[in-house]
């Protein structure tokens, strides 16, 4: 099939940006980097998958997209810097934080702790996802 010659390793800047009936998005092992804005205004997107290669999102990558209600992110704690500029991703309402499936919910957690904008990316970290060993 022809998207196993595709290898991309980035997201350029508004590369989707207000695709509204964009509905939800893969990210693949091969992409390192989603520069800021990519998906910005992408109100329908409900659901992010984020590949294991990801070392880092830009400034507002998800700001309004306001209907994610979980993103999976495959991507290591520890080489993932996800940056904000004091607006938050996703949604406005701090109540409504969207779900943010990791293996390791500590490192995420303290990861995060650690930063002046803790609070914007408005995800809450769930350790609910295995590794598949076999």
């Amino acid at each position: 099939m022809f998207h196993q010659f595709l290898k991309i390793s980035s997201l350029h800047r508004y590369a989707f940006y207000c695709c509204y009936s964009l509905g939800s998005i893969i990210i693949p092992n091969s992409v390192t980097r989603i520069n800021d804005y990519a998906f910005d205004g992408c109100s329908g997107l409900e659901t992010v998958v984020i590949g294991s290669g990801m070392m880092q999102i830009g400034y507002d990558t998800f700001y309004g997209c306001v209907s994610v209600k979980d993103v999976y992110c495959y991507a290591d704690a520890s080489g993932l810097y996800w940056f904000e500029s004091f607006c938050d991703d996703f949604s406005d309402d701090p109540d409504a934080k969207t779900v943010c499936h990791v293996f390791d919910k500590d490192s995420f957690d303290a990861k995060w702790a650690t930063r002046d904008t803790s609070e914007d990316v408005n995800v809450n970290f769930v350790g609910d996802m295995v590794y598949d060993l076999s």
